[in-house]
């Protein structure tokens, strides 16, 4: 959760706030916190949080929180997604303030505004500021989305110039090929195991 280990543009924002520095008073209550030593709190929910960065970056082309620095990208967040629901947790973090100034009542629409239906649910689910509130895997395996139509398109039918749809089409055939070959040679293979 430093910023010596990765870029902060996929880090979550709980890690992103917590930076080393919560009052003394609300570390004996934070879920972040254990007597009076700060730790980043490393779950599932800051993977999930990854995931939906880089799913935001595959549909929009450009990364959601390309920020220099963890407060950078925190107001990123914030403005593009919302500030988190009220919990004590928040309030605790002395960085708090100054990394939320000014964005007091921003509520969520700024961010993949074109991204509709059952994927934009699983972004902003994957996106939730608050990761008591973040979709779990198992609930984002469950949404309706790797069911909605139009189903995903075949290679061939992608809307490719005439240069890369050869191409593709032609690395395709290799490997139909390729398959078959391997197929047939455990055929072949298979009786004279047998016939030992």
């Amino acid at each position: 959760a430093t910023a010596r280990v990765a870029t902060a543009w996929y880090r979550a924002p709980e890690l992103c706030m917590v930076g080393g520095s919560m009052t003394s008073a609300a570390a004996d209550t934070s879920p972040f916190c254990e007597g009076k030593v700060v730790y980043a709190r490393y779950a599932f929910e800051v993977d999930l949080w990854s995931a939906g960065c880089i799913l935001g970056e595959c549909l929009l082309s450009s990364p959601l929180f390309p920020g220099e620095n963890d407060r950078a990208v925190s107001r990123m967040v914030f403005k593009k997604v919302g500030l988190p629901p009220a919990q004590p947790f928040w309030a605790t973090l002395r960085n708090w303030r100054h990394y939320t100034a000014g964005l007091e009542g921003r509520q969520h629409g700024a961010l993949a505004p074109t991204v509709q239906g059952g994927l934009r649910q699983l972004l902003l689910g994957l996106l939730e500021v608050s990761p008591w509130n973040r979709l779990e895997a198992r609930t984002a395996l469950e949404l309706g989305v790797w069911s909605e139509h139009p189903p995903a398109i075949a290679p061939r039918d992608l809307q490719l110039g005439p240069s890369e749809a050869l191409a593709m089409e032609t690395k395709m055939e290799d490997k139909k090929r390729e398959l078959r070959r391997e197929a047939k040679k455990r055929r072949v293979e298979q009786p004279q195991r047998k016939s030992r």
